[in-house]
């Protein structure tokens, strides 16, 4: 997700150029006065929002939600605003892929399974979250064990985990990680073997991140949010 500041940049000097509504469609045409660089329309009709202009084109629909609005929209996390993206230059959803985070995920269950083959000790690992990494940890001490007593432990954990983390550099499927249809071409003939008969609910998506131009569409949502109460509070 990218730094507020950073996306704020992409709007510098923007304004609310044009503002049309009725009851049927809402339209705003948010940019910089003589300068197209940056330029966006967005559109609500019903329960469709299209976007266009220099920050790509977009379509978001909700099944469930009556007329959107712009407040409305402006409350909306990032992951939930792209899942509503029927349809962009980067297909529906919005994602692009990010072969570093593929390389990453496959490295941590190589080593994961490592430790899963060999570990045999009273003291568990756990899995845990590292953004959207699932890795492998050793769980925290008990009364039941020593501070020697644990460190001992932890230091064959660690040294297992190393030995995982060189076999992950040494296998040749990171060369499958460059793309989307390298990654998925790998998955039908080795991921029954490798994850298990449900690699599909999970693994299809690991190297994919939420494109840079869908923030932008919704940062500049939460700016237009922002100008149009200014305005309607200036005005009452």
């Amino acid at each position: 997700m990218g730094d507020v500041i950073i996306l704020d940049e992409h709007f510098t000097g923007h304004e609310i150029l044009e503002h049309f509504s009725n009851d049927i469609v809402e339209i705003v045409e948010f940019g910089k006065p003589n300068n197209f660089n940056g330029w966006m329309r967005y559109i609500i009709n019903g329960k469709f929002l299209t976007v266009q202009g220099d920050y790509g084109d977009a379509v978001y629909f909700w099944s469930g939600k009556g007329t959107l609005t712009f407040e409305w929209l402006s409350g909306l996390s990032l992951d939930y605003f792209a899942g509503k993206c029927q349809a962009s230059e980067y297909g529906s959803g919005f994602k692009s892929w990010d072969s570093d985070k593929a390389r990453d995920y496959l490295e941590e269950c190589i080593i994961w399974d490592k430790v899963e083959e060999n570990w045999d000790h009273e003291i568990e690992t756990e899995r845990y979250k590292d953004g959207n990494i699932s890795k492998v940890r050793l769980k925290e001490r008990s009364e039941d064990y020593t501070i020697e007593e644990y460190n001992k432990v932890k230091e064959q954990f660690e040294s297992m985990v190393e030995v995982g983390r060189v076999l992950a550099e040494e296998t040749e499927v990171f060369d499958n990680c460059e793309n989307e249809y390298g990654w998925n071409k790998w998955l039908e003939d080795y991921g029954d073997e490798v994850f298990g008969s449900d690699w599909w609910e999970f693994a299809g998506n690991v190297g994919k991140n939420i494109h840079l131009r869908c923030e932008l569409h919704l940062h500049g949502i939460k700016l237009i949010a922002k100008l149009l109460k200014e305005k309607a509070d200036g005005e009452g």
